[in-house]
């Protein structure tokens, strides 16, 4: 998982995106 470095901030910004989906989806 450290292949790309330039593709990691995305990456995260997407995980937070669905975790916060998540949250707003189960609230």
């Amino acid at each position: 998982m450290r292949s790309k470095k330039g593709r990691m901030p995305v990456k995260q910004a997407l995980m937070r995106l669905k975790n916060l989906n998540t949250l707003i989806i189960d609230h």
